[in-house]
């Protein structure tokens, strides 16, 4: 028995040198790498593998990172691309959606297209769509000499050898020129790891962003805001969270602070930097509201008061009017201003915030209270900011 036992310890040794393969290796060797073919793991995970990485500081513009996911896969699949894989070098390119390089949220662009290092911010794309049609679509330039299936987005797309890489790791020095490692495993290394990710798991509370599996159980039927409540849970435009049982609440009476409101204004209508914007003392780089004072500062939606622009306090409804106002670029004439604003007991015509209660009231965007007033410094709840806004949207699209 001892005899039998060394010659098959030998003949395992002996087995080891001639075939060191490893079931492991064995394995990572039948890793599909192909750019081309059909996505496997879900949006669902998709999402909830970035908010497990970055709960905190996804700074994505105008849509959240679960409706991003379910692009990935729908474009993925129009191209013939492999959508899934496509999200995960976003993830690269991106950091998770913080966006800490040259390249901003607002531009839409998650895969550094034209972004050559030393500042240079690459290209931009007017919606979180065009952007993921120009990635897809400059993947396939990469990988296939076959023809597009949709209409042209990425406007680097001529400048690719067609065919020429058509794995992942044929990127490498391609696509990115990073220094060390292969700019395609890193990919597929991600994508590994998110392919495992639990369907089970959900959203942190505050990045509940999907439209909500059942109807707000804090929004009455009948509600004086619901359609527009509904209407930008639909969009997107603002979260609904759950509370310990599960429920989907939306706080509507609630009330709404400074940089809330902000960013709700900026993602509803789909605002975009306008180059050089003032600092603020009290906001931060690292901020989460950061990327939306700035877009908005840049406008002159917002100037702030003595250096500061005061996110966390509570907006005032003379400070929503105008915000709303300076955005609509309202042009109503003098007369019909007047009166509107004569008819809130509570503005007087040399009022500060006068014009814009004026201009946003004879536009329809505002409106004031059954006894008359406007209560111009009462504080703003979440249905009051949501209503305007989208009265504002409605006014932009005629």
């Amino acid at each position: 028995m001892k005899r039998i036992s060394i010659v098959l310890l030998f003949s395992f040794i002996v087995g080891s040198f001639l075939f060191p393969c490893s079931v492991s290796q064995a394995q990572a060797e039948d890793v599909n790498k192909l750019i081309m073919g059909e996505s496997s793991v879900s949006a669902r995970q998709m999402a909830a593998f970035v908010k497990e990485k970055n709960p905190q500081n996804i700074r994505l513009h105008g849509i959240s990172v679960d409706r991003l996911a379910e692009l990935y896969l729908k474009i993925g699949a129009e191209e013939g691309v492999r959508g899934d894989v496509a999200f995960a070098q976003a993830i690269k390119e991106t950091g998770y959606f913080k966006f800490g390089g040259d390249v901003r949220p607002e531009q839409h662009n998650y895969a550094g297209i034209g972004a050559t290092g030393g500042g240079a911010r690459g290209n931009s794309f007017s919606t979180a769509e065009k952007g993921v049609y120009a990635q897809i679509q400059h993947l396939k330039a990469y990988a296939s000499t076959k023809p597009l299936n949709t209409p042209l987005a990425d406007p680097r797309f001529k400048y690719v050898t067609r065919g020429i890489a058509p794995a992942w790791p044929d990127l490498h020095k391609r696509w990115a020129m990073q220094s060390s490692g292969n700019y395609g495993e890193d990919i597929l290394s991600i994508y590994e790891e998110m392919s495992r990710m639990p369907i089970s798991i959900s959203a942190p509370l505050e990045q509940v962003s999907a439209f909500p599996d059942s109807y707000p159980v804090d929004l009455n039927e009948g509600y004086w805001a619901e359609k527009e409540i509904i209407e930008f849970l639909d969009l997107q435009i603002i979260n609904g969270v759950k509370n310990k049982l599960g429920q989907t609440l939306v706080n509507p009476n609630d009330s709404i602070t400074r940089a809330q409101f902000v960013k709700m204004l900026v993602n509803a209508l789909q605002l975009e930097n306008n180059g050089q914007a003032p600092s603020f003392l009290d906001v931060q780089q690292s901020d989460w509201f950061a990327p939306y004072v700035e877009i908005a500062a840049s406008l002159g939606i917002t100037t702030g008061s003595n250096g500061s622009f005061k996110p966390n306090e509570q907006i005032k409804r003379d400070q929503m009017a105008t915000m709303i106002y300076r955005v609509a670029s309202l042009q109503s004439n003098d007369s019909k201003s007047s009166n509107l604003a004569r008819s809130f007991k509570d503005v007087s015509d040399d009022y500060w915030a006068y014009p814009s209660i004026s201009q946003a009231a004879s536009a329809g965007i505002i409106s004031g209270y059954e006894d008359g007033t406007f209560k111009p410094t009462a504080y703003a709840t979440r249905a009051q900011g949501i209503v305007i806004i989208h009265r504002a949207m409605q006014q932009l699209k005629q």
